[in-house]
Order: structure tokens, then sequence, then C-alpha cells
């Protein structure tokens, strides 16, 4: 492991003087300086492969103060200098830990600010259970933000969008998409299923609690 970011090389003649010291008080000021090279912006690295970082600079150090890469202080797991952890890391200690599946972006292990493809964030949940699989009723699955988004609030379910209600809550009726407070005619109000279901063919408008109690019948009809 190499453990500076530079080096000194004196120059001698052959019959041993040297040639580079050019000031006699301070002689290793006046040596040739060479910087290792490290592949990207580690301070120090392997010296069997110059592609890993075994250091990164802190800000303003190294030979040559302030044209360092003093901002490429934090160490991936892959061991690399960067200025900021990619998306699925967080800054832990100085270094990039991996977020925890299924985060796709994390402040920290568990704490998901964004979800992988498949999962959904809700803002709601505590800041430990914001990747869901399926979102919970009262939201539908918004595709592209990959969010569950709050339906209306007439809605007890919704799919797509916020006013395409698939389920309404105990004070309203579903009626093809919308929740609505009564049912039109033709149809009655299903308390079980809190939907507006179709009255009997023979019914000539309305029904009452179910599809045959009809409150009038069509011409050939009886009740």
């Amino acid at each position: 492991m190499l453990t500076n970011d530079y080096f000194y090389v004196t120059t001698y003649t052959n019959n041993n003087l040297i040639i580079d010291t050019t000031d006699p008080i301070n002689v290793v000021a006046s040596r040739a300086t060479f910087f290792l090279t490290c592949s990207g912006r580690c301070r120090t690295c392997l010296s069997s492969n110059s592609s890993i970082c075994s250091s990164c600079y802190i800000d303003n150090t190294g030979v040559l103060p302030n044209i360092t890469y003093g901002g490429f202080s934090i160490m991936t797991s892959d061991f690399q200098c960067v200025d900021v952890c990619g998306i699925g890391f967080f800054l832990a200690s100085g270094n990039c830990t991996q977020c925890a599946s299924p985060c796709q972006t994390c402040s920290a292990l568990n704490q998901c600010n964004s979800c992988v493809s498949g999962f959904f964030y809700i803002s709601t949940n505590i800041i430990t259970d914001r990747c869901k699989s399926i979102c919970p009723d009262g939201y539908f699955a918004n595709t592209v933000s990959r969010t569950c988004d709050l339906c209306s609030s007439s809605c007890f379910k919704c799919n797509v969008s916020s006013n395409l209600c698939i389920a309404c809550n105990g004070t309203s009726y579903l009626s093809g998409t919308q929740c609505i407070p009564s049912c039109p005619d033709g149809t009655f109000e299903n308390t079980l299923s809190n939907t507006c279901s179709t009255c009997d063919v023979g019914c000539l408008s309305t029904c009452g609690v179910n599809q045959f109690d009809c409150t009038a019948c069509k011409s050939g009809y009886l009740r």
C-alpha cells in the first residue's frame, strides 16, 4: 500500500555529486517532486492496482494546497474517491454505504427517499416503511412518479387516478367509477357492497332494499 501521494528524486553525477540540489540549506525543497500515478481521485492507492484507492483527500490537503482533489473525500464501497454518494448509497462516517432494499435512494440504511422498480413510495408511512409493492386502501399506484397517491375523499379504493373509484366508504355508493351519496333510477343502494346495483328488469324505474323490491312495475309485470 502506498502511504504518500508524492515522492522525491535526487539526481547524482557519476562521481556522486548531487545535480539538482540548488538550496544547500533546505535540500528537500530543492529535490525534484513526482506525484504518484493513482487512477481517479485517490490520495493513495494499492501498489498492485492503482485504480483501487486506499485513502481519499481531505479538503485542501496534499503537496499543492487548493489544487488537489480536496472535494473528493468520500470512499465508496468499491474503493473510489467521490464528492457525493451515487444513487443507492448514503454517506455514513465518510463512506458510501448501500441503501437497504427496496430503497432506490435513502438518507440512512432503511430510510427510503424513493423506491426501486416494482415498489411505490408512500410519504405518509413511518420513515422505515415507505416503499410498498401494493399501495394501501385509499391510495393508488402512480406508475409515472412511482408513488402511492391519495384517492379522492369519497373513494375507499381507486385505480389509475384519484377520481376513478373502485370501492366506496360507508356513506356513499359506487356507480361506474364514482362514489355518490344516493343511487340513480334503475338501481338500488346495496349496503353489503356499497354499490349501486341494478334493479330487476321488471321494475319500472326504482327498487327498494333489493333488486326485486320494485316501487312500480313495467307493463306486463306484476309485483
